[in-house]
Parts: structure tokens; C-alpha cells; sequence
């Protein structure tokens, strides 16, 4: 029958472990708080179980642990800007870091989609992986790692932030679908007049844009002068 437990740690990281319990004659103690750590440090522990015939012959295996918890998420990256072959994010450190310095972040995407909302599930792909692994100073990224035939399709994106302690990363919120395209081309003709158009009434035709990079026309925006060359405003 076990009568207690025995508690070792390393509290200077040196590889020398010193008593800190001795649970002999409390079997049911199996937890110890430790409030003398300082944060962002690691600390090492170890213990023996106790019974009538005293102590185990070997410790337990050594657990090694941060004083930290886990950080905040990163709040939910921003665009910034996009081409057809790139697609530039921005985020924010996170609010909290729960004691340990951010050692990296990690950009993820989805596979990109035509239709349709990602789910984080989808949000599997690491993109730039070797720029950003050691490195807690990014706070954007420009994206131009994507699959062959992207133009048009809509990707979404997560980040994530590690620590010390967060080794496997604690995601942000996803980012809203953004469209693999550059801004459309230049109209190639001038307005031309309608036949509409009367004594009253000037009636304009627009020439369709075709050069659209990567994502359909939504709208065409009209200005026009007053009439004397003057400066021209927004229909």
C-alpha cells in the first residue's frame, strides 16, 4: 500500500534536485504548488512513492514544465493588400503572453475555394514556414506560396503564436475570404455619348473593362465635370 510520495525539483536549472515535499503518511496529497518560481523560467520534478517497506529504488521520470500559461490568441488578421500571385496579411501581438516570450509565429491557409465559407478545419497548409520559424518580430507577411491555378479563388488564413510553453501554437480567428486578384485594369476608351442623350440629358456609355486580374467586375463608378472643365465629382 502506498503511505505517501516523496517531491524533488531542480528550482535553479542546474541539474541538481533538492526535497520540496514529503507526503509520508498522506497517500492522498498528489498535487504540490510551488509560488517561488520566477516567470518564463523552467523547472524540473521528480518523485519516489513511499510504503511500509520505505522508499522506491528509482525516481519517476523527470517532468520539466514553464512557469507560463498559455498566451491570448492573436486578434484575427487584417489584409492588406493582394495581386494575383500574392496576398499580404497583417496581425497584432498577442494581448497576453502568459508569462513566456513569443518565439514565432506560424500563417496557415486553406486550399482556396470558388464558392462557399472555409471552416478552420480546411485552414491546414503552413505557408513560408522557413521565413518565419525563430522569429518573434513579424507582424505581417506577404503570402506567395499557393497552389497552380489560384487566380480568382478565395483563400482564408489563420495565425498562430508560440511560446515556450505553447509548443503546438494557439490559433487566431480565421481572416475573411480574400480574392487571389489584382485591382482591374484601366478602362482602354473613354466614355462615349449615347444615343440618349438630349438637351437635358447626357447619356454616357462605358466600354467594359476586360482585364479583370483574377476577380470579376462588381461596378463601374462615373464622374463627370460641371460643364466648364471644372473639377469632376462622383455620380
Amino acid at each position: 500500500m502506498i503511505t505517501g510520495y516523496i517531491l524533488e525539483a531542480d528550482l535553479k536549472q542546474c541539474g541538481e534536485f533538492s526535497q520540496i515535499y514529503n507526503g509520508a503518511g498522506h497517500p492522498e496529497v498528489t498535487t504540490f504548488t510551488i509560488t517561488t518560481v520566477a516567470t518564463s523560467k523552467y523547472y524540473s520534478f521528480r518523485h519516489k512513492a513511499i510504503n511500509y517497506n520505505g522508499l522506491s529504488t528509482s525516481y519517476s521520470d523527470v517532468f520539466t514544465t514553464y512557469a507560463c500559461v498559455l498566451p491570448t490568441a492573436v486578434a484575427k488578421p487584417s489584409w492588406v493588400t493582394s495581386t494575383t500571385n500574392s496576398i499580404k496579411i497583417l496581425w497584432n501581438d498577442p494581448s497576453d503572453n502568459g508569462g513566456c516570450p513569443v518565439r514565432e509565429y506560424r500563417v496557415l491557409r486553406d486550399a482556396g475555394r470558388t464558392s462557399g465559407t472555409a471552416a478552420i478545419s480546411d485552414i491546414t497548409t503552413e505557408v513560408h514556414t522557413a521565413y518565419l520559424t525563430g522569429k518573434s518580430y513579424p507582424n505581417g507577411l506577404e503570402v506567395t506560396e499557393f497552389p497552380a491555378a489560384s487566380v480568382g479563388k478565395r483563400f482564408t488564413f489563420v495565425v498562430k503564436v508560440y511560446t515556450d510553453f505553447a509548443t503546438a501554437g494557439v490559433s487566431s480567428l480565421m481572416t475573411n475570404s480574400i480574392v487571389l486578384a489584382s485591382l482591374p485594369s484601366k478602362p482602354t476608351a473613354a466614355p462615349t455619348r449615347n444615343t440618349l442623350t438630349s438637351e437635358t440629358v447626357v447619356a454616357a456609355a462605358l466600354t467594359a473593362v476586360t482585364g479583370i486580374n483574377g476577380s470579376a467586375i462588381t461596378s463601374y463608378h462615373v464622374q463627370i465635370d460641371d460643364g466648364l472643365g471644372g473639377a469632376f465629382t462622383e455620380l
